[in-house]
């Protein structure tokens, strides 16, 4: 089962990951990077999100940037498995959530070979364990069935006997 994400939901998870990792690491975001990684496709023609852009592109070297939180997200990956299977699939679910809809930060994550190949595996390993879980739960009562009609046949015999 996924976790039920909204866009800014997943943003806040993944970016709040990234910004802690950034911190941990002794090179904290700036208050612009950290709105950076909020950033999508649609909010070029926003005003303040335009000019929150230029001021970016004045103080900042692009490549630098996304050099830098691709590094991060690289160790966030490596060590997301290590901290349980919950939070690789809160991981996995956040940037799920915001595949294929534009935002700078997952186009930054792509740069490091995260690709939508990953994310719809991860999405079928989902479904074959969820596929799995019903199989095990229609076996279990189907064999209920199976007893109680045998318990309420003989039942019926031993009122009939009697």
């Amino acid at each position: 089962m996924s976790q039920s994400w909204t866009e800014e939901e997943a943003k806040d998870y993944l970016a709040g990951k990234i910004s802690s990792k950034a911190e941990r690491e002794g090179m904290p975001l700036s208050e612009l990077e950290r709105n950076m990684l909020y950033f999508s496709e649609g909010d070029w023609a926003i005003p303040e999100k335009k000019a929150m852009r230029e001021e970016f592109n004045r103080n900042y070297d692009l490549n630098e940037f996304r050099e830098k939180i691709s590094e991060l997200v690289r160790q966030i990956q490596a060590n997301v498995e290590d901290h349980g299977e919950l939070e690789k699939k809160a991981w996995d679910d956040a940037v799920r959530r915001l595949s294929g809809r534009g935002h700078y930060l997952l186009s930054m994550m792509h740069s490091i070979h995260w690709s939508e190949e990953d994310a719809a595996a991860s999405a079928q390993r989902d479904w074959d364990q969820q596929r799995d879980q019903d199989l095990k739960r229609n076996r279990v009562r189907g064999w209920f069935i199976a007893i109680v009609a045998v318990v309420v046949g003989l039942a019926i015999v031993a009122f009939l006997v009697l």
